[in-house]
């Protein structure tokens, strides 16, 4: 039993869990556990569990989780089982780094003219991938999906209205 908080909500709850395993990703530990609440396997940020209480109560990992497949389609840490395939060009100098290193599993890099690159890659994680690209500002494009574009088109309105 744990009590979590949770940002995406704001709210601190109580949660039954089996802890399944640890991750590491994105600077923070996460434990991946079958949540008795809502039925399904879950992550939870260390960090923000505020207490701990062992039930002494005995259980199996679900057949067939393998945290690698849960794992799978995320870019970060956001899970959805809706996958989607993002497609991005990139310029200059983001082009040149985002050639250097392997972002995520199912990553595609295509060589294009003026040394630019077309980047695809296999995600559910449609929140942290707009957050990644907007990171590159103006020298990376979204293909599709096009709600990724129109995500990062919002964005970017909202944030002219902070620089006006």
């Amino acid at each position: 039993m744990i009590t979590y908080y949770s940002l995406s909500i704001d709210q601190v709850s109580q949660r039954q869990l089996d802890p399944y395993c640890l991750v590491y990703r994105n600077g923070a530990c996460y434990l991946i556990a079958y949540c008795h609440n809502r039925d399904e396997v879950l992550l939870f940020r260390v960090d923000r569990i505020r207490e701990v209480s062992i039930t002494g109560e005995n259980f199996e990992i679900m057949h067939g989780f393998s945290k690698d497949d849960y794992l799978r389609n995320v870019w970060g840490i956001e899970r959805s089982d809706e996958e989607k395939r993002v497609v991005l060009i990139f310029s200059g100098k983001a082009a040149r780094l985002v050639r250097e290193i392997e972002w995520h599993p199912t990553q595609e890099i295509i060589n294009l003219p003026g040394n630019r690159i077309r980047f695809e890659i296999t995600t559910g994680s449609m929140e942290e991938i707009k957050s990644w690209v907007l990171g590159f500002g103006a020298e990376v494009e979204v293909v599709r999906p096009p709600e990724l574009k129109e995500a990062v088109i919002a964005e970017i309105e909202k944030m002219k209205k902070i620089y006006m």
